[in-house]
């Protein structure tokens, strides 16, 4: 909890806070990027990975609904 409630609190500043499927979606994003950025910048071995042996890091949400895989290169 304590890892997403800086990237969701933000939100809760916004437009957002008035529309309940908005603020969720928002926050599934900011969720993902920053899952993302915890895993590209705080492992020694993923950034070494990146730097030199192209690997990339990308985040990603599924949909239950639809089933389909939004992938986001942020």
């Amino acid at each position: 909890m304590d890892r997403v409630r800086p990237s969701v609190e933000t939100l809760l500043e916004t437009d957002a806070r008035h529309d309940f499927d908005t603020l969720v979606d928002r926050a599934v994003r900011a969720n993902v990027r920053a899952s993302v950025d915890h895993l590209r910048y705080r492992s020694e071995v993923l950034m070494r990975a990146i730097a030199n042996d192209g690997l990339m890091v990308l985040g990603a949400e599924y949909s239950l609904e639809t089933g389909i895989v939004d992938f986001f290169y942020e």
